[in-house]
């Protein structure tokens, strides 16, 4: 975790990293660390999404869009991660993510999501029945006492086992 912050930190020195290297530097090494490139889970990568929102017996817009990544096991979606460009706020890529893990088939299950921006991240729970859901604290690389990358990690094994125990 302390070789990705500095990691990152190198790469935002000059103030232009963009989404694509934050996915390779900081996204791809933590999904690689926590098991979620191997079996019994699948990434799909830029991953097409359309959710049909109800509008009272009117015209129904649809949208569409691309998940970054997603982690599926047995087609129940344990990840759902939006990585926005550096810079942005991590939750000016809230109402993109929840639209996307609103069209989870599995209604019965609750489903979790990550969004991050390489510096900031944030988790998300969903429960589809209610259509409602709950923010984790934001979790950031700005923190100079602290690696809360480790915090990140810890976040994202809870959900795994989760999933996993479902």
């Amino acid at each position: 975790m302390n070789r990705l912050k500095s990691r990152y930190l190198y790469y935002t020195a000059d103030n232009s990293i963009t989404e694509g290297t934050v996915n390779i530097i900081i996204l791809s090494p933590l999904l690689e660390l926590m098991g979620l490139c191997d079996p019994p889970f699948k990434i799909q990568s830029e991953k097409l999404v359309k959710v049909e929102i109800e509008n009272g017996g009117k015209e129904e817009p649809v949208l569409e869009g691309f998940i970054d990544a997603l982690i599926i096991q047995n087609q129940l979606w344990v990840a759902l991660i939006e990585s926005k460009r550096y810079g942005l706020s991590v939750m000016q890529a809230l109402p993109q993510t929840l639209a996307y893990m609103l069209a989870n088939p599995n209604l019965e299950m609750p489903v979790f999501g990550m969004i991050m921006t390489g510096e900031d991240y944030i988790f998300i729970k969903l429960n589809q029945q209610t259509r409602s859901y709950d923010l984790s604290d934001k979790f950031t690389l700005s923190n100079p006492i602290e690696n809360e990358l480790y915090e990140v990690l810890r976040v994202m094994k809870r959900i795994v086992s989760l999933i996993v125990q479902a």
